[in-house]
């Protein structure tokens, strides 16, 4: 045999087998989104064998929506005449072609880099598509995510009864305050909320259980709130109830269903039944006011004055209104 073919066919089996052995699939479409080649693509916890899709097109593998989004990346690239990288998900058990076949199962997240390939103006442009396989990647920082969404929730709320601790409390409702400043809301009231007499649940049954009865009250008042208000516990057994809008009937309302709800709820277990009742001060921000303090301070008053008159009641701050 020639020792210049030799060399070249042993280049050509060379050649294939490391293009066989790449790890990462690569494709080559054309400006159809048709499938001309698949090479590499070896490594089957990651990628399935996607030779059988050579010949046909994006669309006629994907629902109509994924195949244009990805036949818009190849003739971006073709126009910009420049690498195009993003990112994109498939789910294999939705490609026909991969079904019983070796490979991942589940939702994958590739990473694409498509580049096109130099031809001569006479012939179709083509580009090569490599598949990199970012889903561990992308779980990771999901993971992360996560983990600082309930770091930045527990820095924010109170750990007994889930409600806004005392400084997040604070800084919603000086949001709201804000937004009435500016003009982005009708303003808000206030609620201040004391559990009557709570210091003779500790007292009689400890600490222990009288923790059990604050979270029950405290699970009680959050179905009697709505969703769009704003709830945090400023310390033992007081709490803070901030209620958006300027409706005195609905607020009152609101004041009123909490008082009603913990009243007719007692915390039960297998050895004792406690009753609690809570006393609610009502207080409505003042167009102008830039401290939520003041709306505060007139809630605590009126809080004292349901104390005074004989507790389980609701008062709003009418002085000097």
């Amino acid at each position: 045999m020639d020792v210049e073919l030799y060399e070249e066919q042993r280049g050509d089996h060379l050649l294939d087998a490391v293009l066989s052995a790449i790890p990462e699939p690569f494709f080559v479409y054309d400006t159809n989104g048709r499938y001309i080649d698949v090479i590499g693509g070896s490594d089957r916890k990651k990628y399935h064998d996607a030779r059988s899709l050579v010949g046909k097109t994006l669309y006629d593998i994907f629902p109509m929506a994924h195949a244009r989004m990805l036949h818009d990346r190849i003739l971006e690239a073709i126009e910009l005449a420049q690498v195009v990288t993003f990112e994109y998900s498939i789910n294999p058990e939705d490609i026909d072609a991969y079904r019983e076949q070796p490979g991942p199962v589940g939702l994958r997240w590739f990473e694409a880099h498509i580049s096109p390939l130099k031809r001569s103006a006479q012939q179709t442009p083509l580009v090569v598509w490599v598949a990199f396989d970012i889903t561990d990647h992308k779980e990771l920082i999901e993971l992360q995510e996560l983990q600082k969404a309930k770091l930045r929730e527990l820095a924010m709320t109170d750990p007994l009864t889930g409600f806004l601790n005392r400084r997040s409390f604070f800084e919603v409702s000086q949001l709201e305050v804000l937004k009435a400043r500016g003009h982005e809301g009708p303003g808000f009231f206030l609620c201040m909320i004391d559990i009557d007499h709570f210091k003779r649940v500790n007292d009689r049954y400890g600490h222990q259980l009288g923790d059990r009865v604050l979270n029950h009250i405290a699970s009680v008042m959050r179905k009697a709130v709505r969703s769009d208000d704003s709830i945090g516990r400023l310390g033992g057994e007081e709490f803070a109830l901030i209620i958006p809008g300027d409706s005195l009937s609905r607020a009152s309302v609101v004041a009123q269903r909490i008082l009603e709800e913990i009243d007719g709820s007692p915390y039960r277990n297998e050895e004792f039944t406690i009753h609690s009742t809570v006393s609610i001060g009502l207080s409505q921000y003042r167009t102008g006011e830039e401290d939520v303090q003041l709306v505060l301070k007139r809630a605590d008053l009126a809080l004292y004055e349901a104390k005074r008159l004989g507790r389980n009641r609701v008062e709003r701050y009418t002085l000097q209104d």
